[in-house]
This record gives structure tokens, C-alpha cells and sequence, in this order.
């Protein structure tokens, strides 16, 4: 990803997987990023200065 203006979205796995790497990516302010699993797995890469909540 690598977008200048980041604003979240959905990730929906079902017996697969995903990496999604934000390294190169820019946000303001607060994002939600919503993932749903089931028989797979999420892979997240974020900036080391990223504050990550998980809820």
C-alpha cells in the first residue's frame, strides 16, 4: 500500500491468508482497519511509529 492518505477499510479471509504492508503508507488523524478471519490468517506490517490498538 501505498497510498499518502491512508483511510482504513476491510480485509475479509476464508480459508486464505493476506499480508497487507503499510510501511510506505500515510495517515491523519485515527483509522479503523477492520478484519475478519476464519481459517486463514492476517499478516499487518505498520511503521515502527504507528500507535496499533486491537479491539
Amino acid at each position: 500500500m501505498l497510498s499518502k492518505d491512508f483511510k482504513g477499510g476491510d480485509i475479509v479471509n476464508i480459508f486464505g491468508g493476506t499480508e497487507f504492508n503499510l510501511s510506505q503508507a500515510d495517515i491523519k488523524g485515527r483509522v479503523t482497519l477492520e478484519v475478519t478471519t476464519i481459517f486463514g490468517g492476517t499478516k499487518l506490517i505498520v511503521p515502527s511509529h504507528w500507535e496499533v490498538n486491537l479491539s
